[in-house]
């Protein structure tokens, strides 16, 4: 019975314990934060601006952000190195929540444009009606960048690089499913750190809280910063115990060599590989099509809710529901990836996006056909679309997480050192900025074109353009899947 718990929950050897503990640990503390930062900044970009902005965020703002850090990324690892530039980015972000929470967000009236002066621009402008909202909403836009860029550049880039430069593809195997299952009860935390600090009438919300959202607000910003600097104390004691341990950390000779590559060569090693292009349609594939589908879905929750509130409540409880899904499908995942190979446990992740983005427009288009049906039984046909909604989230970011994650991580694995980091950074940089930068630009042309239009009018459109990048994303899993069992075969001969 030990055996089985051990092969199912925990296939780690005795002398890598510590090290997985420590990497889990870290794990852990990256994807509390990450959760926590995406329900707030969703509440309030949705209720303070609308649904539809996020699409002009992305394109206008959150993009260019990308590019920007990708630059210094580089430059900071010429200079100090991946373990001093992973904590130097860090703090930026720590900085930032403080700042937002001790001076942005107390301020807002006094820091950004009057509803009135915002009014009479809208008035004359109609077509850059949304330009004007992101313009006068400032600090909620760089919080929502923030939030954004925080599991792109902490989470998939600068944690997994971690990850990968010190695992090799035996020890892969056991070591990504596992982190993934011990990494995402962050999920059913996070539920319940929001559950209770939104809750009335908790000892918290006697004491320090009340019953306005701004004093919620500055509770979970501040447990954001504590986690943030638990999660730098963390990979310094990774960095010391483990990065400096022969028998823990796995590295190939010629680590100092990579990290003179160019932003340029970087860029043109990502286009030159036929393998990292196949990475890149698959990361650009999901990035795509979560963007396709969480403006409707935010926009629906906006109308079913009133409050941020509300809204963060909503979101923590399909966090909570995600989290029990993620728990079910790592251990399942676990067994998919040692028994069935990395083609078809990575095949499943778009395969569920498929059915469940499909069932999801559906209820959408044709709302109207089925109100009476959902009258006699009791819901309201909103309430259905924010139902069948929760679902598709809950699910499509279950395999997400359990398998995607894994799978993808794994591909880099077989890489050389210099394509570890300089390619992962310009695959997971570019990859799901250019794929939300797409999905962003086809609302933001339908948004100012029709500038009275809202995401029930073009809901057609991008379930065609859904389907078709789902149909993408299935012709990258099965390029990269015949590369990567070629490399590892080789790998094994050599």
């Amino acid at each position: 019975m030990n055996n089985f718990f051990s092969k199912a929950f925990f296939p780690i050897k005795a002398e890598e314990k510590k090290k997985f503990i420590m990497m889990s640990s870290l794990m852990f503390t990256i994807l509390l934060n990450q959760n926590i930062v995406r329900n707030i900044k969703d509440a309030i970009t949705v209720t303070y601006i609308g649904a539809e902005a996020i699409s002009f965020i992305k394109l206008w703002v959150e993009l260019p952000c990308s590019v920007v850090f990708v630059f210094l990324y580089t430059r900071l690892c010429n200079y100090f190195g991946p373990h001093k530039t992973f904590r130097i980015v860090l703090y930026i972000f720590i900085l930032y929540f403080f700042l937002f929470l001790v001076l942005l967000f107390p301020h807002l009236e006094l820091l950004q444009p009057s509803q009135l002066v915002t009014e009479h621009y809208v008035s004359i402008h109609p077509h850059w009606k949304w330009f004007i909202a992101l313009w006068s909403n400032w600090i909620i836009v760089s919080f929502y960048v923030v939030g954004e860029l925080w599991p792109v550049i902490v989470f998939s880039l600068l944690f997994w690089q971690l990850v990968n430069s010190t695992t090799l593809t035996e020890q892969s195997y056991r070591f990504y499913p596992s982190l993934s299952l011990i990494g995402q009860t962050n999920l059913l935390v996070a539920f319940l750190i929001i559950e209770y600090v939104t809750k009335d009438n908790t000892f918290l919300s006697s004491l320090v809280i009340g019953n306005n959202f701004e004093s919620r607000l500055n509770v979970l910003l501040s447990f954001v910063v504590i986690c943030g600097i638990t999660s730098a104390l963390l990979h310094k004691m990774i960095e010391k115990d483990i990065t400096k341990n022969p028998c823990l950390y796995i590295c190939v000779g010629g680590a100092k060599e990579y990290f003179r590559l160019g932003l340029r060569d970087s860029i043109k090693m990502l286009f030159n590989s036929k393998y990292l292009r196949a990475l890149c349609i698959i990361v650009i594939s999901y990035s795509l099509a979560i963007n396709l589908t969480e403006g409707i879905l935010l926009f629906k929750i906006r109308k079913y809710y009133h409050t941020a509130t509300e809204v963060m409540r909503y979101n923590a409880m399909v966090s909570f529901c995600t989290g029990i899904f993620t728990f079910i499908c790592s251990i399942a995942g676990g067994y998919m990836i040692r028994g069935l190979g990395w083609f078809y446990s990575a095949i499943i992740t778009p395969g569920i996006f498929a059915i469940m983005g499909s069932i999801f427009f559906c209820s959408v288009l044709l709302q109207y056909y089925f109100g009476i049906s959902f009258a006699v039984l009791g819901l309201s046909t909103l309430g259905f679309i924010v139902i069948v909604g929760a679902f598709q989230n809950i699910l499509s970011k279950a395999v997400k997480y359990s398998l995607f994650d894994a799978t993808k991580e794994m591909a880099y694995v077989p890489l050389c050192d210099e394509w570890k980091t300089k390619g992962k950074a310009s695959v997971d940089m570019f990859g799901p900025k250019l794929g939300r930068a797409f999905g962003s630009g086809v609302q933001f042309s339908l948004f100012s074109l029709f500038p009275r239009s809202d995401y029930d009018d073009i809901a057609l459109p991008l379930m065609m353009l859904f389907l078709l990048v789902v149909g993408m994303w299935m012709y990258g899993v099965s390029t990269l899947g015949k590369a990567y069992n070629c490399m590892i075969k080789k790998e094994n001969e050599s």
